[in-house]
């Protein structure tokens, strides 16, 4: 019989008037899906699914007030006049339907939007530019200091978006006041330099906030939830102090939740920093406990404001440790139920195993944050197809047989067996996992660890045969008499074309990182300054060894996010790597690498060296779906063994054919 892990999480609660069945939370994170602003199909998928997923109330991606100078990106949802409401209220209903709460996140970015998207130059508390932050990767231009009748004009516009929201259905807002967005822009010193009534000490830099708030509730009345999301600590810029003095207020103000979050302003990572891949779980816990019980102290019995916590929750023993220590009244959920949807159904019916591991990678954001693009993830294939998650059962139930119990070959089977295909999984090996067994052994890869033991649960759950230890060739496949045949048999390798690559001292970086052969060498030479080079650089550097580093382009870790990039490079630069840019490896000897300009204009030189690790690529296993065609009624090569690319375009690729097949 399934037991649920955290049994704290499914007790209803009450957020102001909204009666909500449990205490999950989903936290508002963009999507860019819009069209001109306007709710379109694929929002409403995305937000029904989470809803039919089981959260007790969930807060919409941030939806700019004040057009254009307001919005974070070209296609964001919108909430600044009328012509809106319909559409949101057509996702309202469809929430409501599966039995969920939503409030509506209202938002203005300020400092922190592009020109390019708003036509104009920012504006800001004051003219001070936004700094580069490694983590979010932002920098803009000086903004145009606001007068104090725009100031007011946008309080206004802020409350007359709740009043649609309300319009609309919704259950309450949520005043966006985190991240490097326009309210927190007011509470912080270090973006808050104005000398009037709006600017100073933290009794005026909360006026913008505190006007938003009275006249939200003035125009929606109390039977409304009024939310706020602020920055409670943000370095040097709001301190604990100035924190506590923000959440007395709140509450004073009668505001109904308060979803506790914190900033930094750390430019460059050092060396305590840690990627999104192996981020710790609830790291704002201690401080929201300290906030939430200095409001009880405060208020005592009269304390209806409800605290929300969370952060990197991926496991139910997360959530229910910070029940159990008191740290808050609801818990957020955030990019976990972006990769799996039934992250809390599936916590709710013990079925911890068959979620989806969020990795870290944050691909979900980073590409919407530098280009404007729409959400994607590198676990969840729907949201490459517009959040199309409904599976129709096949037409017609066909034997199917994957080729690889990789990432795309798991995906593949899965949305298969759902739709009643008949599924097997050829795989070469004697294990599953595909080039996961690599992807995980770097440095700080922490949160891939889980993506093996999910892959044999998916299987189990499923009921998905597999043939370990049995290759696939034409005849092993013809022999299977398949109706189709998926090919996700990842790559093969594709060695450099230079003298001494088979030299003894040459090793793989996929050899080096599985532990197959030893870089027992002090002065070590990695070639290929990939994403895969530059990891086996650091961990090389980490190790002791005297790490040099040649990649033939300008760039290092192109296929990294930018958050986890800067992380990684600084790791190279920690452990001393030395590297050298536009140089390609021209020959390998035994004791030295020779590296050439990669024009071709004849400079070359010599690198010392007692090993040599391989990091430049490898090619598409191709050769199979090559030899099926014509040979099987279906053949389909998806994954790397179609592209060398990444798990995110894997997974799309997966999931788009398994849908439709």
């Amino acid at each position: 019989m399934s037991t649920c892990n955290c049994p704290s999480l499914f007790q209803p609660g009450k957020i102001g008037s909204v009666e909500v069945r449990n205490r999950s939370f989903m936290p508002s994170m963009g999507l860019s899906n819009t069209e001109g602003g306007y709710v379109n199909d694929a929002c409403i998928r995305h937000y029904v699914e989470r809803a039919k997923g089981g959260f007790g109330m969930i807060s919409t991606e941030h939806v700019c007030v004040d057009y254009p100078l307001g919005l974070n990106t070209a296609n964001q949802l919108r909430i600044d006049n009328d012509s809106y409401i319909p559409g949101l209220k057509k996702l309202v209903d469809a929430v409501h339907a599966e039995g969920c709460k939503i409030v509506a996140e209202i938002s203005h970015t300020g400092r922190g939007a592009k020109r390019e998207v708003i036509g104009d130059r920012p504006v800001g508390p004051s003219a001070i530019p936004m700094p580069m932050m490694y983590i979010i990767g932002v920098e803009r231009e000086t903004p145009r200091e606001l007068t104090i009748p725009e100031i007011e004009a946008i309080e206004d516009k802020y409350a007359a978006a709740a009043l649609r929201a309300k319009k609309a259905g919704f259950d309450g807002v949520e005043i966006h006041s985190t991240g490097y967005y326009l309210c927190v822009q007011f509470l912080n010193s270090l973006s808050n330099q104005r000398k009037d009534k709006y600017g100073g000490p933290i009794e005026n830099r909360m006026l913008f906030l505190e006007n938003i708030i009275r006249k939200t509730r003035a125009l929606c009345g109390e039977d409304f939830a009024l939310l706020v999301k602020p920055s409670l600590l943000n370095g040097e810029g709001i301190t604990f102090q100035e924190g506590m003095y923000i959440v007395k207020r709140l509450c004073e103000l009668g505001v109904d939740g308060i979803e506790v979050m914190a900033g930094g302003t750390q430019v460059m990572p050092d060396d305590n920093s840690l990627p999104f891949t192996a981020s710790p779980a609830t790291p704002m816990a201690p401080a929201a406990k300290a906030f939430r019980d200095y409001a009880k102290q405060l208020f005592g019995e009269n304390l209806k404001t409800q605290f929300i916590a969370g952060g990197d929750v991926r496991k139910a023993e997360h959530i229910q440790k910070l029940f159990d220590d008191d740290v808050c009244d609801f818990v957020f959920i955030g990019k976990s139920c972006v990769v799996e949807p039934h992250f809390v159904r599936l916590l709710e019916e013990g079925r911890d195993g068959e979620i989806h591991p969020c990795i870290g990678c944050y691909v979900c954001a980073s590409d919407q944050l530098a280009s404007g693009a729409h959400c994607y993830c590198s676990g969840n294939g729907a949201l490459s197809v517009g959040s199309r998650y409904d599976l129709p059962p096949a037409d017609k139930v066909k034997k199917v047989l994957v080729v690889g119990g990789g990432p795309a070959g798991i995906e593949a089977a899965k949305i298969l067996k759902k739709r009643w295909h008949d599924v097997t999984i050829m795989e070469k090996s004697d294990s599953l996992g595909g080039q996961i067994r690599y992807a995980e052994k770097p440095l700080m890869k922490d949160h891939f660890k889980a993506l093996i033991p999910y892959f044999y649960e998916t299987v189990r759950a499923n009921d998905i045969p597999v043939l370990y230890n049995t290759e696939a060739t034409v005849e092993s496949v013809r022999e299977f008499d398949p109706d189709a045949v998926i090919i996700a048999a990842g790559v093969k390798p594709h060695p450099l074309p230079v003298p001494g690559i088979d030299l003894p001292n040459v090793i793989s970086g996929k050899d080096y990182l599985i532990g197959g052969r030893a870089v027992e060498g002090k002065r070590v030479v990695v070639v290929g300054g990939g994403d895969v080079g530059c990891e086996v650089a650091e961990k090389l550097g980490s190790e002791g060894h005297e790490v040099t580093l040649v990649e033939m382009t300008d760039m290092l870790a192109p296929g990294y996010m930018f958050g986890n990039r800067c992380v990684l490079l600084h790791g190279l630069h920690r452990w001393g790597v030395t590297i050298h840019l536009g140089q390609r490896c021209h020959e390998i000897c035994e004791d030295k690498v020779v590296v050439a300009d990669k024009y071709g204009f004849g400079f070359r030189f010599d690198i010392p060296c007692d090993n040599v690790v391989m990091c430049t690529g490898d090619a598409p296993n191709n050769d199979l779906a090559e030899a099926l065609r014509g040979l099987v009624p279906e053949v389909y090569n998806i994954g790397d063994s179609a592209e060398v690319s990444n798990l995110a375009k894997a997974h799309a690729a997966a999931y788009a054919l398994a849908r439709t097949l």
